[in-house]
């Protein structure tokens, strides 16, 4: 069986984990998230989730062992999947999907949402230590930093570009649209 993969990338807060989530649930595919392996790597040495430390464990983990470390990871979880299928989010940089694509197909998508809705759903949704208290302007700082200047990048390259603006009804079936254009050009 070969495997396809579906890529998300977007800003923080953009939507993709709801994608992900959607896609994983309706089409039969496996979720496997990019940032999954630091937060194993934080809980085995009980390092709290907030965005900072996240920040640093994937650092450490790219600069001191290896820059390719996290794709190795996903790599080795995409050799043990049963499914066609696989959602890979939280895609950080272009290089992220390097040693997958010389492997798999790689479709990308990029999910996008204006910065005050992103923060509003940020905040509401506190998936970090200290997200439900930050400001929109520790949003904004958080935006600024590295890491997070390259997730823009990513989109001139998207097969897909999703705008998460509005209507959540709406997002979601945009989605499903796009996904069953893509099962169905597969197939063909």
């Amino acid at each position: 069986m070969s495997i396809e993969i579906i890529a998300l990338a977007g800003r923080i807060a953009s939507g993709k984990s709801k994608a992900a989530e959607l896609l994983a649930a309706e089409f039969d595919a496996e979720h496997i998230e990019y940032s999954s392996f630091i937060y194993r790597a934080m809980d085995l040495f009980d390092i709290e989730h907030t965005r900072q430390n996240i920040e640093k464990m994937s650092y450490l983990l790219r600069h001191a062992l290896a820059p390719d470390i996290l794709c190795r990871a996903v790599l080795k979880r995409l050799r043990e999947t049963r499914k066609r299928w696989v959602v890979l989010s939280t895609i950080r940089r272009a290089a992220d999907l390097d040693g997958i694509k010389e492997r798999y197909p790689v479709h990308l998508w990029y999910v996008d949402a204006d910065q005050h809705t992103r923060y509003r759903r940020h905040v509401s949704s506190a998936r970090k230590v200290g997200d439900v208290d930050m400001t929109f302007t520790e949003f904004q700082e958080i935006e600024n930093n590295e890491v997070q200047r390259t997730i823009p990048l990513l989109k001139g390259n998207a097969e897909v570009i999703i705008e998460n603006n509005s209507d959540y009804e709406m997002f979601l079936n945009l989605i499903r649209s796009h996904a069953s254009n893509l099962i169905k050009a597969s197939e063909s």
